[in-house]
């Protein structure tokens, strides 16, 4: 990759990743209940679920996904109906305050790692994103170098994306009364509810 190419795709692939959807929203609400390191580690789920989201999409079989009707309505109708359980979970629970999170951090952590795990693998904006944004960026003489150095890219990007929001979860916990911490959960809750919907509706795109 060169570095013109380097300097178009940096700021472009920056403001994908920073995106508010269902995975940030679920850092912020991380940030504010378990602090920054909690959400640091528990983007370890998103990081596998893109790795294989990205090898699935250079290997080719993201054109078939997108191209597909079936498979992308199963795919896409599976990350609403999660994203629509999740979000009844965050109304319906009961705000959990830092103290008593601390305790249960070690069996919590890998709940959360798998759920921000589920949350980008059954997400098909994500193969979207890799079959319709990387071709731009990719030379085909080095196709497969290519295609793993933006990966490389989007990962640490997204990593960043994760500290920011979850850097604002925890800034937001601060300035709310304790009283009012629940109203991360709802606000978090009723947003989950429109990803779930909005990828509902979400059209498949034309080949």
């Amino acid at each position: 990759m060169n570095l013109n190419t380097f300097l178009l795709f940096l700021p472009a692939c920056l403001a994908l990743n920073m995106v508010l959807g269902p995975n940030n929203v679920l850092s912020i609400m991380i940030g504010a209940e378990q602090g920054l390191k909690s959400a640091a580690i528990a983007y370890l789920g998103r990081f596998f679920a893109f790795i294989i989201l990205i090898f699935i999409t250079a290997l080719g079989l993201g054109t078939l996904l997108t191209a597909s009707a079936q498979i992308f309505l199963m795919i896409k109708f599976i990350g609403a109906i999660y994203l629509l359980w999740i979000g009844y979970q965050l109304l319906t629970s009961k705000a959990n305050m830092q103290d008593e999170t601390i305790t249960a951090y070690n069996q919590d952590i890998k709940l959360l790692i798998k759920k921000d795990f589920n949350i980008a693998i059954a997400n098909p904006k994500a193969i979207l994103i890799f079959t319709a944004f990387f071709p731009q960026f990719i030379h085909l003489d080095h196709y497969w170098s290519d295609f793993m150095t933006l990966g490389v890219i989007f990962l640490c990007l997204e990593f960043f994306a994760v500290l920011c929001y979850a850097l604002l979860g925890a800034k937001l916990v601060k300035m709310l009364k304790r009283e009012r911490f629940g109203m991360i959960n709802k606000i978090s809750g009723v947003l989950m509810i429109t990803f779930g919907l909005a990828l509902a509706f979400m059209k498949k795109p034309s080949a």
